[in-house]
């Protein structure tokens, strides 16, 4: 009797330690969220980026106000860039007009105008938490790029939800449709994100499901006629020429090995033999016919392993070739980097070990703007545009991605105090005369971790049944 008394009370005992632990774990994750919203409530409306907002702006007021949007591609003006699908020009024009209709005061007017970016960070943070668990979600908020990405306005992050959950319907529902539409919808808006539609290609010609073959590519080209089909059939080879050629022509830049020469060379272009700028093409062609290659020499036994591994060596593939590899393409590959960690996760040891290079890789990865652009501020040097090939005085550049006089202020005085403290301008003075070759260093170990990306998938999403 006394056994069962004491048996009983061990289990109540063990219940409110596990209660106990719960809250705890629940209070650290509110804590956290509030932090993590509270700097983000700071970086949305503080500015955005120089270089693409002016003519996101150009976008609203030359032909989003006059009606003629549908007539966007057709602009011969050559210092007029359109380099984006459709739908990322009609969500930006949509929503700043809703900003300047509903406020006049700038930071407001950004804050709105910035909210499907908020809205994919946090949608993003909870389908990782409820499909992959609270580790998933931690990878991505402790994440520094995406803050870079809220801070600067890139388009990346409103695609990342909808790249997540197509992957996840893809590998783990095996629902090819709602995956073509996600996907295609993503690439509206980011054309790269396209490339991601060939793995389901491979598989379904694999198992000659042609029906279902037929089935995808037609709701592919059902989802994307309608946005696409409006501004393409108004001047077919002015949509090619901004959409696809000017991509082409694009100098190599941030994170790309072919950017490399540039950083050696310290941005003098003219001097860099123009091989370096266009080999990656079909460098980048022979690297997906040989994966494709070897898609189809593979015996499949879990379509789910195959699927993600394909997936994650035609991007890696693309992020290691690519003369374009921006720190902000980052936003949406996360989550398949987070992904690959829930597969992987049965194996402790190696499991640590890849969070560890995770948090490594990003840690170096996000830096690139603090030596490319804030050291060079501090400095009083000049700051280079690659897209422009010229430099710009860095006070100009500075305090036009300001949102307000109050947030330029503020930051400007962090700047003015370190320029004041001598041992602090001397440094900010040689990281600003040697960033290159920190950069080269970032590039080498940005490559590196993608090869160990494509390793680890190679090695643990091996179609051959394996113990971990």
């Amino acid at each position: 009797m006394n056994s069962l008394c004491i048996a009983e009370k061990f289990r109540y005992i063990t219940k409110l330690f596990s209660l106990i632990r719960e809250l705890i774990f629940t209070r650290r994750k509110i804590v956290i969220l509030i932090i993590v919203t509270i700097l983000i409530s700071w970086l949305t409306p503080s500015g955005w980026n120089y270089y693409d907002v002016r003519y996101f702006l150009r976008w609203y007021e030359e032909y989003f106000k006059p009606g003629r949007i549908l007539e966007i591609y057709t602009s011969r003006d050559p210092t007029f860039k359109v380099a984006y699908p459709p739908l990322a020009i009609l969500i930006f024009t949509v929503m700043y007009h809703l900003a300047i209709t509903l406020s006049r005061n700038i930071v407001v007017q950004i804050f709105i105008a910035k909210i499907f970016l908020v809205i994919g960070f946090y949608s993003t943070y909870v389908i990782l938490v409820k499909k992959y668990g609270d580790t998933a979600g931690y990878l991505w908020i402790i994440n520094p790029l995406i803050y870079v990405v809220i801070s600067t306005f890139q388009f990346d992050l409103i695609i990342t939800p909808l790249v997540l959950l197509a992957l996840y319907y893809l590998i783990e529902k095996k629902n090819y449709y709602l995956y073509g539409v996600l996907i295609t919808l993503s690439a509206l808006v980011k054309q790269i994100i396209a490339l991601l539609l060939i793995v389901p290609l491979i598989l379904l010609i694999r198992k000659r499901n042609y029906t279902i073959l037929l089935k995808y590519i037609f709701i592919v080209v059902l989802t994307a006629i309608p946005i696409l089909f409006p501004f393409f059939i108004k001047d077919p080879w002015g949509f090619i020429e901004k959409v696809i050629l000017f991509h082409m022509k694009r100098p190599p830049q941030q994170l790309s090995i072919w950017a490399i020469p540039y950083y050696y060379v310290a941005y003098n272009l003219y001097i860099v033999p123009s091989i370096f700028a266009n080999i990656w093409f079909p460098c980048f062609a022979v690297y997906l016919i040989l994966v494709i290659f070897m898609s189809f020499k593979e015996k499949i036994f879990d379509e789910r392993s195959y699927m993600l591994k394909y997936t994650i060596l035609i991007a890696s593939g693309f992020f290691i070739i690519s003369k374009v590899v921006n720190i902000n393409y980052y936003s949406w590959f996360l989550p398949i980097i987070i992904i690959l960690l829930s597969k992987i996760s049965g194996g402790e040891v190696i499991y640590k070990s890849v969070i560890r290079n995770y948090i490594f890789a990003f840690l170096w990865i996000s830096s690139y703007g603090f030596f490319a652009t804030f050291a060079p501020i501090i400095a009083g040097d000049p700051l280079f545009i690659f897209e422009d090939w010229c430099w710009i005085p860095s006070e100009i550049l500075y305090l036009s991605i300001q949102g307000s006089g109050f947030f330029a202020q503020s930051s400007m005085s962090l700047v003015l105090y370190i320029r004041s403290t001598p041992v602090l301008k001397e440094f900010f003075g040689v990281l600003s005369r040697t960033h290159y070759y920190v950069l080269i260093v970032i590039v080498i170990i940005h490559t590196a971790f993608q090869i160990y990306l494509a390793k680890l998938a190679l090695k643990y999403l091996n179609s051959e049944k394996r113990e971990m």
